[in-house]
């Protein structure tokens, strides 16, 4: 009697099982959060001070510095509207100058920086008044080792907040710094003004995967590929008699 070569069905759930299992590992999720300060208990002049240390309630990032926060209640020379013509205020932070801010989280987890939103300190503070529009630099600190870095020009002629993309290299972050100077410092690119102050509002973050879910993710779909792949292989059976 001759043998043939017969392949087994497989279960119908197991390529569902495979794709399912490698679509989790192209799309871990990260944790988003967005960062927004109106959780700030103002005074009845709309502005707090907040002096080494503002944490973000439920998302474990910290700001590290001195600021004023401003919000509703607060002179209009001082509150920038959320966006162009939005007429809507919410509570934002103006670093004091001069000095450093330091974003990390409370976990030291590496983090990707998407986005922020900037204005200028003052409503007047203007080229029209001899203030250059302000140039803020970010310095992103690799958990791996070395810095990467973005200079954004808030340069809207309004008095509302812009929101800032960052690069794609902001990702795998340990830290991010960025410096507010000190109010009266003679800009060196422009002869006759001073240095531009600012202030900004909601922060946009992704906390990135640790390794170990991410691998717990590649050992899901290594096994699912497994036993689908022993599942396929060819048995002996049997050939029908012919004739």
């Amino acid at each position: 009697m001759s043998l043939s070569l017969r392949t087994p069905r497989t279960r119908r759930g197991l390529p569902l099982a495979l794709a399912l299992a490698l679509l989790g590992l192209a799309s871990t999720p990260s944790s988003a959060s967005v960062l927004t300060f109106d959780d700030i208990a103002l005074g009845p002049d709309g502005t707090a001070n907040v002096f080494g240390l503002y944490e973000d309630p439920g998302s474990g990032f910290f700001l590290a510095g001195d600021f004023q926060a401003r919000g509703a209640g607060a002179t209009s020379s001082l509150t920038p509207e959320t966006s162009e013509g939005s007429g809507m205020i919410t509570t934002s932070l103006a670093p004091f100058g001069p000095g450093l801010v330091t974003l990390t989280h409370e976990d030291g987890l590496p983090f990707e920086l998407v986005s922020i939103d900037l204005a200028r300190e003052f409503q007047f503070n203007d080229p029209s008044a001899g203030v250059s529009f302000p140039e803020v630099t970010f310095t992103g600190i690799l958990a791996g080792g070395g810095t990467v870095s973005q200079t954004f020009s808030v340069d809207q002629e309004g008095f509302f907040f812009r929101t800032f993309a960052f690069s794609g290299a902001f990702t795998g972050l340990a830290a991010v710094t960025w410096e507010q100077p000190a109010f009266g410092v003679p800009d060196p690119n422009n002869p006759g003004r001073i240095l531009g102050l600012h202030q900004f509002d909601r922060i946009a973050v992704n906390v990135v995967p640790e390794p170990s879910s991410m691998g717990m993710v590649v050992l899901g779909a290594l096994g699912v590929a497994a036993g689908l792949t022993r599942r396929r292989r060819p048995a002996l059976a049997p050939a029908r008699a012919s004739g």
